[in-house]
């Protein structure tokens, strides 16, 4: 009967936890390693420009090879410090790697949950501001603060300096409206004398060129708007629906807005054509009793036909502004539905 050597039977055990130890320990770095990429899809730190694809994914692929990098570094210490040990500590340093991994995507996921939170009320006061700009009530130009709106922050405060900036526009606009006072000029008062033509004309003018300079202004917010929307620095995960819907959003309804400064340039030439025309036919009419009576029965025509336009015009007027309502409105809906 052979007896069973006590050196060899140790050797023997010694192999089997050498074996057991390594593969612990490569099962515990690769859970590890698992576990701090799992960190990417909640790392409130991985934001970027919203045109900054690249630079994105190159952080991505940085992050990996770091991770394979301290893995590497994590064995090569097991290898040359602790040579007799190695296995031994190789799971032990495999260990403590697990651990710091769970901690560290542990932090991130609290910090993302909170981010989830400050992130429902930033789209809650984005969707407050909206409505506010729709129903044309006044904006507050305040400071958006990420300690009470999260990463959102920026993309909220920039799009509450956008809607103050077209209620500007919008309130400009009315008010060269109101100011001119169509009705007066189209009035058959004015008329009455060549004074009051050239006056009527002045205002007419006057209107035309303001809208030119809306029409500047209306571009100038548009070009300055996409260019801080694309440099704004933002988490991945807002780029799709809510900056990318507002940005196509704004383009509408500049659109919408571009188009209604020239119609009302269009309008303010219509005017005065037929200001000139009145003008270049003094003598050949007469206003009494706030009629006017044309001694040719062309000159009533050419007359009564720039009335009829005139009433069109006024109907297609409104139909522009209630279009711009709906467009606004639309938008808002958007994000309503968004915020569900």
């Amino acid at each position: 009967m052979n007896k069973i050597n006590p050196v060899e039977n140790d050797l023997q055990v010694q192999h089997s936890e050498s074996i057991i130890f390594t593969i612990m320990g490569v099962v515990f770095l690769v859970i590890g390693t698992l576990v701090l990429l799992l960190r990417l899809l909640v790392d409130e730190n991985i934001s970027f420009g919203t045109n900054n694809v690249p630079y994105q994914s190159a952080f991505i692929i940085g992050n990996i090879i770091g991770n394979i990098l301290i893995v590497t570094f994590i064995v090569c210490i097991a290898i040359f410090v602790f040579k007799k040990k190695k296995r031994r500590a190789l799971m032990i340093l495999s260990i403590i790697f697990l651990v710091l991994s769970c901690i560290t995507t542990t932090n991130a996921f609290v910090v993302r949950v909170k981010e989830n939170k400050l992130n429902k009320i930033a789209m809650d006061k984005l969707i407050s501001i909206c409505r506010d700009y729709a129903n044309g009530n006044d904006l507050k130009s305040e400071k958006l603060e990420k300690s009470k709106y999260g990463s959102m922050s920026p993309f909220l405060d920039l799009s509450n300096q956008y809607f103050i900036s077209y209620k500007k526009l919008a309130t400009d606009m009315n008010t060269e409206v109101v100011d001119i006072n169509i009705a007066t000029i189209l009035g058959s008062d004015t008329y009455s004398s060549s004074e009051k033509i050239n006056d009527a004309q002045k205002k007419v003018q006057l209107l035309i060129s303001a809208f030119d300079k809306f029409e500047g202004d209306s571009d100038k917010i548009q070009k300055d708007m996409k260019q801080d929307v694309n440099n704004l620095d933002i988490p991945i995960r807002y780029k799709k629906g809510v900056v990318d819907g507002f940005e196509d959003g704004q383009i509408e309804s500049s659109s919408k807005i571009k188009k209604y400064i020239l119609f009302e340039k269009n309008f303010g030439k219509k005017i005065n054509d037929n200001l000139s025309f009145m003008l270049e036919e003094k003598g050949n009419y007469e206003v009494k009793n706030n009629l006017i009576y044309f001694s040719s029965n062309d000159d009533l025509n050419k007359y009564n036909i720039f009335i009829s336009d005139i009433q069109k015009l006024a109907t297609e007027e409104a139909s522009i502004v209630k279009e711009m309502q709906q467009s606004t409105n639309k938008q808002l809906d958007k994000l309503e539905n968004l915020n569900k």
